[in-house]
């Protein structure tokens, strides 16, 4: 009897140690080696101006402005409690019709451009609704506008800044922030959060601060 109690108080100790390690030890460990190796992303990739936190790279925002590079549409709207995919299927009437308006939006932001050369991605909802990222060839379809936009805008505060200067600086952010989805055969792509808040600290550098 005196043996059986032994052997029960091990067998529960023994799971309890385990769902110890597993649930505490091994998830405070892991985010203690994160917080050493990428602190960044560790912390949620968020990004910080004047000591406030302005966003995350990890979170599509809904930028508007003409003189800013455009996401992916969301079913949520952007917002996190509402993010997940959209409940309708592909052959959806509603989906359909929807998809339709993004086309026309795009090509009414992006004059000159033929529905054809628009990726799919940029007429239609990512699975969360968040998604940071748009492909190369959306962002290229977008250059044109967003090349004419800034320049506009700069002037419009009243300061000077020639297009070849502003297209030089979006070549080389968008070259900087490029990355392939798998190597070799996979698709490139620019987080669009990262891209647009490069244009936003250029802008400072004009003594246009937006923050």
């Amino acid at each position: 009897m005196k043996k059986n109690i032994l052997n029960y108080i091990r067998v529960v100790a023994t799971v309890f140690i385990i769902m110890f390690i597993f649930a505490y030890g091994y998830v405070s460990a892991s985010a203690y080696i994160d917080m050493h190796l990428d602190p960044e992303q560790a912390n949620g990739s968020l990004i910080i101006e004047n000591r406030t936190v302005v966003g995350s790279y990890l979170l599509a925002e809904a930028f508007a402005e003409p003189w800013l590079f455009h996401p992916r549409p969301s079913f949520s709207n952007y917002t996190v409690p509402s993010s997940g995919g959209v409940p309708y299927s592909l052959n959806n009437t509603t989906q359909f019709n929807q998809t339709k308006n993004y086309i026309k939006n795009f090509e009414k932001q992006n004059p000159k451009i033929n529905a054809s050369d628009i990726p799919f991605s940029a007429v239609s909802y990512s699975g969360s609704g968040l998604d940071p990222d748009i492909s190369l060839s959306n962002v290229y379809l977008q250059f044109p506008r967003v090349l004419n936009a800034l320049q506009s805008f700069i002037s419009s505060q009243g300061v000077h800044a020639s297009k070849g200067n502003i297209s030089s600086f979006l070549n080389k952010t968008i070259h900087n922030l490029m990355e392939q989805s798998f190597p070799l055969f996979g698709t490139y792509y620019v987080n669009v959060v990262k891209l647009n808040f490069s244009i936003l600290l250029y802008l400072k550098g004009y003594g246009i601060n937006l923050f």
